[in-house]
């Protein structure tokens, strides 16, 4: 395995980092998950993982491995490029930006 890869839940390498491959990927699983109407839980039937595996792919704490991309394309109705490209529509805030400007508890 490459230097700087991550092992996500199920031992396979990942994508690992948060560079701007990485943020398409997350913002493109979120917006078009959305523009679907599917449920966290519905994507995660659809790519044989948890909710909670979707929902850490969409703020960026994990990376879908390499294998599961073509899956979440099929299921997100879309190809393995366009997951990797641009979201299809700007959003406001996206969740991974939504983590990481969290005010501090006083």
């Amino acid at each position: 395995m490459k230097e700087g890869a991550e092992m996500d839940s199920t031992s396979h390498a990942t994508l690992g980092g948060m560079g701007p491959t990485e943020q398409n990927i997350a913002d493109n699983i979120y917006v078009r998950r959305r523009m679907l109407w599917i449920s966290a839980n519905g994507l995660g039937l659809l790519c044989k993982v948890t909710r909670q595996t979707v929902k850490r792919w969409e703020l960026g704490v994990g990376s879908p491995s390499y294998r599961s991309l073509p899956l979440i394309a099929s299921a997100l109705q879309c190809q393995v490029a366009d997951l990797l490209g641009p979201p299809p529509m700007p959003r406001s805030v996206s969740p991974v930006a939504r983590r990481q400007h969290r005010p501090k508890a006083s």
